[in-house]
């Protein structure tokens, strides 16, 4: 049986999902109210798939995305929302991350749930992300191609103030990667000047 759990700030919703759920053959293993939850319960109980809420207080499904893909890269994530502009994003495509829109229907459930156990992808391969971030102490924002593991290594280096997905990309993924290692590994000894050199510089707003 398919172990899953469900992340959501609103209990009523947690509780028709699972419900939901039960109904399709899903055994629901953990639930939490925001991304933080999703964090610690996936770290105890390793679900098949994890169903997440995108918009929530404090921690959000975006937090909760990024906590869970450190630990496993590749794990499966649905995520749930009620804003189409979330739908339409490409970003989540390439993340591999299937979309459910609120409220729920019983077959579109179960059919993403199928679907979702038919799209096999390392991600640490098959992407590359144009990310924007900024240095501490720096007004200019710089534009980079890397990978999803290379973009959750710059954030985490404390001279990086902010740092976001942009885009992504699928060809010539090898090139970049290799640029961006080498970028990453002088960054992480303070020297930020190859990662300057490979990055193009964001205009600034008149």
């Amino acid at each position: 049986m398919v172990r899953c759990m469900v992340i959501d700030d609103d209990q009523n919703i947690v509780n028709v999902f699972c419900e939901i759920l039960n109904i399709v053959g899903v055994d629901v293993v953990a639930t939490g109210n925001d991304g933080n939850d999703a964090a610690i319960m996936y770290k105890m109980f390793h679900p098949d798939i994890s169903f997440i809420d995108l918009n929530m207080p404090r921690y959000d499904g975006f937090y909760a995305i990024e906590e869970i893909r450190d630990m496993d890269l590749n794990t499966k994530i649905i995520a749930m929302t009620g804003y189409s502009e979330y739908v339409k994003s490409n970003i989540f495509d390439s993340l591999n991350i299937s979309i459910i829109n609120k409220p729920f229907d019983i077959r579109s459930i179960k059919q993403i749930i199928v679907d979702s156990f038919l799209i096999e992808s390392d991600l640490s391969k098959t992407s590359l992300f144009k990310i924007r971030y900024k240095f501490k102490e720096d007004n200019e924002n710089y534009l980079c191609k890397v990978t999803y593991e290379q973009y959750r290594n710059l954030k985490k280096i404390p001279m990086i103030e902010e740092c976001e997905i942009v885009d992504n990309f699928q060809k010539n993924i090898d090139s970049y990667q290799n640029k961006m290692q080498k970028a990453l590994d002088l960054a992480s000894k303070d020297d930020f000047s190859y990662i300057k050199m490979i990055s193009e510089i964001v205009p600034q707003l008149q």
